[in-house]
């Protein structure tokens, strides 16, 4: 895989600050987590995945460093990020790049082929308040 990086993360409900949905819960949405993001960036720098989440399967927020958290759109359906607990991310160079890059989760059926999802939209969200929001979410 020349000049790519591909990078797996696996998932670490904890350490992202995930709640589970729960009967009469409130969950975070991915309308939630709009009002939080700023506008469509092209590309950010990319050294790392530190944790992600999907949101549904056209979304997933990602931690590329300490308070650097995007919400990607996808191009999609990606019917299978929903229920992964594993990804990574196709890139080339140091930048994740919309349009260009992708992200990708094994095979539900042969767990070894890699199917691929390309990024629609990259849009960095303002963590403290995410972090904030999902506080008051869980005791509500």
């Amino acid at each position: 895989m020349n000049r790519h990086q591909i990078l797996l993360a696996t998932l670490v409900a904890l350490s992202f600050g995930i709640s589970g949905a729960v009967a009469g819960k409130r969950t975070l949405q991915l309308s939630d987590i709009q009002t939080l993001a700023g506008k469509e960036l092209s590309s950010v720098p990319f050294r790392g995945l530190r944790s992600w989440r999907s949101v549904d399967d056209q979304h997933l927020m990602i931690e590329a460093a300490p308070r650097k958290t995007y919400l990607l759109g996808l191009y999609g359906p990606c019917t299978e990020l929903r229920y992964e607990i594993q990804i990574g991310i196709k890139q080339q160079g140091s930048m994740l790049s919309a349009g260009f890059d992708s992200v990708l989760f094994p095979n539900s059926f042969t767990r070894t082929a890699q199917i691929p999802c390309r990024i629609k939209s990259i849009q960095q969200v303002d963590t403290a308040a995410l972090r904030s929001l999902e506080k008051r979410i869980r005791t509500e």
